[in-house]
């Protein structure tokens, strides 16, 4: 039969939707920072043009116009003709020649305002300075004076030329006055303001949800650690022996759980006078794991022996490597406490030979299982070495130790590739939330 073999998490639709769903917290403050972004956004834009009016200060040049009878057309049609002429190209020119200023056409249209008052005979000149039209400029009041001045003299020179007489006579002299003014602007009423940010703040919160999904979604996708404890029993495939969280100090009792979880029911250990347990450490940074677990067997009055297999321990007395490589005779090990035995490696002692597949390592582990109750090993990270799958071979019951937060997809599919080829039984994992 072929063995599936795969290095990386592959998460369904599914999957997605239900992790987006435990995280309905962070959908949460997402939602709430969106909406505050957007609604504080809408208010500051939409403030100033809350139900205000703006006003400015108009400076103008007054000049009041009064319509003979020069004709027997009403008193409209008189007005009309002296407001046409006022605008007429021919004025136009008329007023360079006296003002001397360089300014086409269309500006001289711009720069004032000629209209006919209630009483039908008026018409009134307004000049608004100051005037910035291109090259063509009105500075102050005493060139809007002049430039007014200027056209009343056009138009009465135009009108004479045209009907042969005086067609109007100056009723106000041009004259300076300030008028305030409302300017147009956008404005809006409070219903519409509130309306406003309401309709962003909940533009806000289904922008904030959708951003978490969306980038919460690609974390899962991207990231290669385990998100849970339940995906690291998935991607092992075994039983989870416990979940050690954070902060968690009666790990004690959680050593207790642990030595019951292996130490099997009576029928299958009926044969066995010792049992051999092995540590199989996945990029954990717990590296006193094995450690606890022998002290847990000690502490039931079972005579155990710790054998440290992943630490330095240079020169130690009890150091078994020259002992299996037939260097030197079997050394005593140090006792720990009344029930509990241990003894290391010295991998300076070991001149590159590998000590755990010896066959004498073996040997040595059968005949201190006449005299022991049960054995610990303790074996590197599987990350180092291959060791922790060496000593698997030749123990009892073998379980996994990781953090979540420290060991990726990738080592954990690794390990499981390599211990469903090798024939190696994993009874379960503890894991650290650190």
């Amino acid at each position: 039969m072929n063995q599936e073999y795969r290095l990386d998490k592959e998460y369904t639709v599914i999957e997605i939707i239900r992790y987006n769903l435990k995280k309905w917290w962070l959908a949460l403050i997402c939602a709430a920072v969106c909406a505050a972004a957007l609604g504080g956004y809408k208010v500051v834009s939409l403030y100033p043009y809350l139900e205000k009016d703006a006003y400015e200060n108009i400076h103008q040049v007054t000049a009041t116009l009064y319509a003979q009878q020069y004709s027997d057309e009403s008193a409209v049609e008189r007005v009309t003709n002296i407001m046409r002429m006022a605008g007429s190209y021919r004025a136009y020119e008329l007023v360079k020649e006296k003002t001397g200023l360089e300014m086409d056409y269309q500006s001289y249209q711009l720069v004032f305002d000629i209209m006919q008052g209630e009483a039908g005979d008026v018409a009134t000149i307004y000049l608004t300075y100051p005037v910035n039209i291109g090259a063509f400029s009105i500075a102050d009041e005493n060139a809007a004076l002049a430039f007014t001045n200027a056209i009343i003299e056009a138009t009465d020179e135009l009108s004479q030329e045209l009907v042969g007489k005086k067609c109007f006579l100056v009723l106000d002299a041009p004259y300076l006055s300030n008028e305030v003014k409302e300017v147009e602007s956008y404005s809006i009423t409070k219903d519409d303001f509130q309306k406003g940010v309401l309709k962003a703040v909940t533009a806000g919160v289904l922008l904030g949800i959708i951003v978490e999904v969306v980038l919460y979604s690609f974390w899962l996708i991207l990231s290669r650690k385990p998100k849970s404890v339940n995906e690291i029993r998935e991607c092992l495939e075994v039983p989870v022996i416990d979940d050690i969280k954070k902060g968690n100090t009666n790990e004690e009792e959680v050593f207790k759980k642990v030595a019951l979880f292996l130490r099997g029911n009576k029928e299958e250990n009926a044969d066995k006078k010792c049992v051999r347990i092995n540590c199989m450490p996945a990029q954990c940074p717990k590296k006193d794991v094995a450690l606890k677990l022998a002290m847990s067997y000690a502490n039931e009055q079972k005579k155990t022996l710790f054998v440290d297999l992943s630490t330095e321990n240079r020169g130690a007395a009890y150091s078994i490597s020259r002992y299996i490589l037939g260097e030197e005779e079997m050394p005593k090990p140090d006792a720990l406490n009344s029930y509990l035995d241990k003894v290391c490696r010295d991998t300076a002692e070991e001149k590159g030979y590998n000590i755990v597949m010896n066959e004498r390592f073996e040997a040595y582990l059968n005949e201190k299982g006449n005299e022991y109750d049960c054995i610990v090993v303790n074996s590197p990270d599987v990350i180092e070495n291959a060791d922790a799958y060496a000593a698997s071979k030749i123990c009892d019951k073998t379980f996994v130790v990781c953090a979540r937060t420290s060991v990726d997809n990738e080592t954990l599919y690794r390990l499981k590739n390599t211990v469903s080829a090798d024939g190696i039984a994993i009874e379960g994992v503890l894991v650290y939330e650190l």
